[in-house]
């Protein structure tokens, strides 16, 4: 099902400063205020195996980026298997996103994308989210509630960031 992409291009250190920005504006929280808060959806499938080391160590780092910004609460929510699918206690500090990390390793399944953003739209209502950054390879779920789930997140003021891995065309849309 996937398929390579002619010009297929990573993104550039000018677009992850970007994106760095953007997640700073997300800290604002005023002193005394609850932390802004930022949840991690990742994709544990057997697909993102062949790369999941490099994955992790880049994941690793962009949760000492987020941490560094200082201001935000993060919450780390994985999924892989049929039906695995683990929601992380909020945390403050990379070390302890690290630790929730570590003993994630990849299983084969399919994506739970629509159950990433249903628990979205959930902690959006309750704990003051501000985003969601999702890591992932391909998409294996309707795309009509997909694009119905960002919207409500979109509505709701919670921003979306999706990072894509490999060459699936559809996960690309």
């Amino acid at each position: 099902m996937s398929e390579k992409l002619p010009g297929r291009k990573k993104a550039s250190a000018r677009e992850l400063d970007a994106f760095v920005a953007k997640a700073k504006a997300l800290s604002n929280a005023e002193p005394g205020q609850q932390p802004g808060r930022l949840l991690f959806a990742i994709d544990a499938t057997m697909s993102r195996q062949p790369s999941w080391d490099m994955a992790s160590h880049i994941q690793a780092g962009m949760f000492r980026e987020t941490m560094a910004i200082g201001g935000l609460s993060v919450q780390l929510v994985w999924f892989r298997g049929f039906s695995e699918f683990k929601v992380n206690p909020w945390a403050n500090d990379a070390q302890a996103l690290a630790r929730q990390m570590q003993p994630v390793h990849c299983l084969s399944g399919r994506t739970q994308i629509v159950r990433c953003l249903t628990h979205a739209l959930k902690a959006g209502r309750k704990d003051r989210l501000k985003a969601v950054i999702y890591i992932g390879d391909c998409v294996e779920e309707p795309e009509g509630e997909l694009y119905r789930l960002a919207g409500q997140l979109g509505l709701s003021g919670v921003r979306l960031f999706t990072f894509h891995e490999g060459n699936d065309a559809r996960a690309e849309r």
